[in-house]
C-alpha cells in the first residue's frame, strides 16, 4: 500500500508536459540483448535488458519482458483512439433503459475495430 501511495503522490506533483509522440514501437538491438521502446520522433522511451532477464531469470522471463513491452506499445498507441471511441459511445448513452438505442452503429463498429487493434474483444 505504501508504494502505491508514494506513486500517487509523485504523479500528482509531476509537471504536465507532453509525452513522447506516438506511435511507439519496440525494437531489439543488433544482438537482441537490449529491447527499446521508441517514440515516433525516434527518442528512446525505455530500455530493457533482455539478456540480463534471460541470464538472471530464464528464457521465459525474457519472453515475458518482451510481451510486456509489446503490451505497453499497443496500449499507448491505441490510447487516444480508445478514449475517443468511449467518449462517442458515452455521448450517445443516457441513464434510461432505452440508452442502447441511442448509440450509433458507426460508433459501435469503430469501438469494436479499435478494441481489436488494442488486442481486446
Amino acid at each position: 500500500q505504501a508504494d502505491t501511495e508514494g506513486w500517487q503522490a509523485m504523479t500528482t506533483t509531476v509537471p504536465k508536459v507532453a509525452s513522447t509522440p506516438t506511435p511507439w514501437h519496440f525494437e531489439f538491438d543488433e544482438g537482441g540483448a537490449q529491447g527499446n521502446i521508441i517514440g515516433a520522433d525516434g527518442s528512446q522511451v525505455s530500455n530493457h535488458d533482455l539478456e540480463g532477464a534471460r541470464v538472471l531469470g530464464s528464457e521465459a522471463e525474457r519472453a515475458r519482458l518482451v510481451a510486456d513491452c509489446a503490451l505497453i506499445v499497443r496500449a499507448v498507441n491505441c490510447h487516444d483512439e480508445l478514449v475517443d471511441a468511449l467518449e462517442r459511445l458515452a455521448d450517445g448513452l443516457s441513464d434510461d433503459h432505452d440508452a442502447l438505442q441511442m448509440v450509433h452503429a458507426d460508433d459501435v463498429r469503430r469501438a469494436r475495430a479499435i478494441l481489436a487493434k488494442a488486442g481486446g474483444a
